[in-house]
């Protein structure tokens, strides 16, 4: 079983078409804070909240909810076969 914490954030960034980086460049922060964010490491205060939720339209308890095993692997097949 994998040990990842991994937070929906992913999932929703993924689903709309970002990657690390050009997320990093909407909101204005360093991609590896998308990276620490998305792992559950750090968590967005303030008005960068607010630009997640307003960006992707829900808020923080479903961005920032682990994702279950079973959405992890289907996110990891999505971004192999992208990434052919």
């Amino acid at each position: 079983m994998t040990e990842k914490k991994l937070k929906r954030l992913r999932k929703y960034r993924i689903d709309a078409g970002y990657t690390t980086y050009s997320l990093a460049d909407r909101l204005g922060v360093n991609h590896s804070t998308i990276s620490y964010w998305e792992h559950g490491k750090k968590f967005p205060r303030g008005l960068r909240l607010q630009e997640i939720e307003d960006l992707f339209e829900v808020g923080y308890r479903e961005l920032f909810a682990d994702l279950t095993e079973e959405e992890i692997q289907d996110l990891e097949q999505r971004e192999t076969k992208g990434a052919e």
